[in-house]
């Protein structure tokens, strides 16, 4: 599933800005600016990727919060999560988990720990790309090989306990380099959030009126 995504994501051409929110790629679909959420207490751009009748969502798009190869200064990076039921269904059962250890840290007053999360999103990959106007000039997808949440308790007395998802992982080059990113969520809150705006009602009443019709008319 992976490498069929990978090769339908190497044909889009993407836009700079749009101030329609709809960034068109080779026509077979096409990458949608639906809203923002707060990640590390930052407002961030949520995109889905998506057909042109925005019927069928295909996936959703966040930049990581950090990234850490030089190799890949990329002006894009975008974390692109699959849609599909499996994965709505394993970031609810996270979500839910990261609520339960962080009342649990709270009420045992627990100091500074971390533990992973056992929940995998396999297929999940990375894209970094460059544009010129509408064209894209240079791309890497980054197969991820190494992926896990990670919960974390500060050692700052009072600050809520965090979740990090961190991503390693290589080109598809022979010459692969390595590449290493994460995405950061300051509580609960914020995840539980991101979750919710990310299901399937919300994303679709959001792209109701985002079809090339709609918009051209």
């Amino acid at each position: 599933m992976l490498a069929v995504m990978s090769m339908m994501v190497t044909k889009a051409h993407y836009v700079d800005k749009c101030d329609i929110d709809v960034i068109s790629t080779d026509g077979n679909e096409i990458r949608v600016l639906v809203g923002a959420v707060t990640i590390e207490s930052k407002t961030k751009n949520l995109y889905v990727l998506t057909t042109p009748d925005t019927l069928t969502i295909k996936a959703v798009i966040v930049n990581p919060t950090s990234h850490f190869s030089r190799e890949y200064d990329f002006h894009y990076k975008d974390i692109v999560i699959p849609y599909t039921e499996e994965n709505l269904g394993k970031l609810k059962t996270i979500s839910d988990k990261y609520t339960e250890w962080s009342k649990a840290a709270k009420e045992n007053e627990v100091g500074h720990m971390e533990k992973d999360i056992d929940i995998s999103i396999d297929d999940l990959y990375v894209h970094l790309y460059e544009t010129n106007g509408n064209r894209l000039t240079n791309e890497y997808i980054i197969s991820i090989e190494k992926k896990k949440f990670t919960f974390s308790v500060p050692a700052t007395k009072g600050k809520e306990p965090m979740l990090r998802m961190e991503l390693q992982g290589k080109d598809q080059k022979k010459d692969s380099k390595s590449f290493a990113g994460s995405l950061w969520f300051d509580s609960c809150k914020e995840f539980e959030d991101f979750v919710d705006f990310i299901q399937q009602e919300n994303l679709s009443d959001k792209l109701a009126n985002k079809t090339i019709d709609k918009i051209f008319k």
